[in-house]
């Protein structure tokens, strides 16, 4: 699984966020299309995005919104 994100980060279709802290989801009535982050020098940036994925830990539990969320097929 790591070496497909890592394919998709190369590729530049991902851009990792590790310096920083999420603040706030940003959207509107069609969905997700921003988010608000905290970096670690203090600074926040604004930036535009299409999903947020947030994991914790080695593998993120997705059980608790089964049946909230509409599940897509990766990009290939």
């Amino acid at each position: 699984m790591i070496d497909k994100l890592m394919k998709r980060v190369e590729e530049g279709k991902i851009i990792l966020k590790l310096e920083s802290n999420l603040q706030e989801v940003l959207g509107d009535d069609r969905g997700v299309n921003g988010a608000l982050l905290k970096n670690n020098d203090g600074s926040d940036q604004q930036i535009a995005v299409s999903g947020i994925f947030i994991a914790i830990g080695h593998k993120p539990n997705t059980d608790i919104s089964k049946g909230s969320w509409k599940w897509t097929k990766p990009a290939t």
